[in-house]
């Protein structure tokens, strides 16, 4: 008897225990199937894909039974569906080495630190399991390199696992003109000397190791789109990582879009909890955030070279001075 088998039992005699409650096993299934069989409640019965996008990754889909070959080959009972779901298990994928060309020095580091070292590739370069870490190493040699925070680290800041990704939401959630959030996790960081470039530069790390998870998500999910290749299809979401990113959903539909190949097909989203208007509310804010940071960029970069032409103008002082003396 198999582990399949054996859960359900486990469950019954739990159960059955207690008097007051009557429950009836009918089906167990992870959270992937789950997202896809709740997307397809919402969506009239249609649902081709499930993905979830939080501290691991993951992906059902529905796959004609015709091109199934392995598996029900040995089913013992015979399968009469015309199509079935698909747990793809994606996370593992580049585990024999297909994703080594996209590994960073960063990520071979997470990797070698982790639990279990060469395995779950796409897990650790996609979920919030790693995200963090990863940003806290670009963090930390940029600081070592002297290009952050005057080259002075914390502590805080170099203890593994000391930036969670909840930081990168919390970052990129902040407003533009004061940066609260920002300056909060300074605090929790213990970095005393930080300059507002130091904060534009660690929003934009933040930027850049998320996009690149974006990135590959929707590279994971065109892959599946253009296998299916119906005419319509419908998309499932879910997960912490994509759910209170405030950027991360626009990102995956926009670079799916570069990478869907069929001309013709269609594919929409299932996820009740961003609704329509909170998508352009997003646009909205992200737009002003952009204006923000481009003019406290602008305003930042005058103000150094008003400082730059003050220390000129006192070395010509000095220099003046040291001739007279002479």
């Amino acid at each position: 008897m198999n582990a399949g088998h054996k859960i359900p039992h486990i469950f019954l005699r739990f159960w059955s225990s207690k008097e007051e409650l009557k429950v009836e096993i009918v089906a167990l299934i992870n959270d992937t199937v789950g997202t896809m069989v709740a997307a397809a409640y919402e969506n009239g019965g249609d649902c081709d894909l499930g993905v979830i996008i939080g501290t691991g990754t993951n992906a059902a889909y529905m796959e004609d039974t015709k091109k199934l070959v392995f598996g029900l080959s040995n089913a013992t009972d015979e399968y009469t569906h015309k199509s079935m779901i698909v747990d793809t298990e994606w996370g593992g994928f580049g585990d024999r080495g297909e994703a080594d060309y996209i590994f960073t020095q960063y990520d071979k580091i997470v990797d070698a630190r982790s639990d279990h070292p060469g395995v779950n590739s796409l897990d650790k370069l996609i979920a919030g399991m790693c995200m963090g870490e990863i940003v806290r190493l670009v963090l930390e040699k940029l600081t070592n390199a002297k290009v952050l925070f005057k080259g002075l680290p914390s502590d805080r800041l170099n203890t593994i696992g000391s930036f969670p990704t909840k930081y990168i939401s919390e970052i990129l959630h902040d407003d533009c003109g004061s940066y609260a959030n920002t300056r909060q996790i300074m605090d929790e960081l213990a970095i005393e000397s930080y300059t507002f470039s130091d904060m534009l530069l660690l929003r934009e790390v933040c930027v850049v190791v998320s996009r690149r998870s974006a990135n590959l998500a929707a590279a994971a999910i065109a892959c599946v789109l253009n296998r299916v290749g119906r005419p319509k299809m419908v998309v499932g979401m879910d997960g912490s990582t994509y759910k209170y990113h405030p950027f991360f959903h626009h990102w995956v539909t926009e670079k799916i879009k570069e990478m869907y190949c069929n001309p013709n097909g269609r594919w929409k989203w299932s996820w009740n909890r961003r609704k329509k208007k909170e998508e352009e509310e997003r646009k909205i804010r992200e737009k002003e955030e952009e204006e923000k940071r481009k003019k406290m960029m602008k305003e930042e970069e005058e103000r150094k070279k008003k400082e730059d032409e003050l220390r000129s103008k006192e070395d010509i002082i000095v220099e003046e001075k040291e001739v007279g003396d002479k």
